[in-house]
């Protein structure tokens, strides 16, 4: 992943840094991970929704597709280990129009996997149109409409259900798929980079 798109990967999970990389994520409760993506997800749809596809800077255009695939595959990941029927329902249905959408991505170069997960071609999307791309996220396009609001649900069940605090386990006092040190190195790493990001200007040159 470039140094253009790990910026716009940071500024969409901008107060949740422990949610843009692998390294980070290691450890958090996957409901915790699911708010986070989520949040950061609907920060990148918003950029692309307003972006100017008629004047806007080419490769700044990619960048945002790129971060946006990056945090719309890390929801993907944490909601696979989730057990709440109204969250996956909800998952699923977002699964499912993305789906939908498959030939349109496909034209600018994205591959929707079985897994639910988006895969860049990254020549061919710097070698489609801005126009194939306005057709899936400009701010009147349908796909783009629909996915803010299916967003929405998800994030409003993750609310509702109380899935941001790990369950205790039955037969004892650990917390379900919670590793404590996840709080503790990482976690001072991810304010680190927060207070980096707060304190000094992102790189957004291609």
């Amino acid at each position: 992943m470039g140094i253009a798109v790990s910026a716009y990967v940071r500024q969409f999970y901008r107060g949740n840094l422990f949610g843009t990389t692998d390294t980070l994520r290691h450890g958090y409760y996957s409901g915790k991970l699911a708010s986070a993506d989520i949040k950061a997800i609907r920060r990148g749809l918003k950029d692309l929704r307003g972006y100017d596809y008629d004047d806007g800077e080419g490769g700044e255009l990619i960048n945002k597709v790129q971060a946006f695939a990056k945090t719309y595959n890390h929801l993907i990941e944490s909601s696979g280990d989730m057990e709440d029927y109204d969250f996956n329902r909800s998952v699923s249905k977002l699964k499912k129009m993305t789906r939908q959408e498959k030939e349109k991505l496909a034209d600018m170069g994205i591959t929707v996997l079985s897994s639910g997960k988006l895969k860049i071609d990254k020549e061919a999307l710097q070698n489609s149109s801005r126009n194939m791309v306005s057709k899936v996220f400009s701010d009147d396009a349908e796909f783009s409409k629909g996915l803010e609001k299916q967003l929405k649900r998800v994030f409003n069940q993750i609310r509702r259900n109380n899935l941001e605090t790990p369950k205790k386990k039955s037969t004892g006092g650990t917390l379900k798929n919670e590793n404590p040190q996840a709080y503790g190195a990482d976690a001072q790493t991810a304010r680190q980079l927060e207070e980096m990001a707060a304190g000094g200007q992102v790189d957004y040159s291609v």
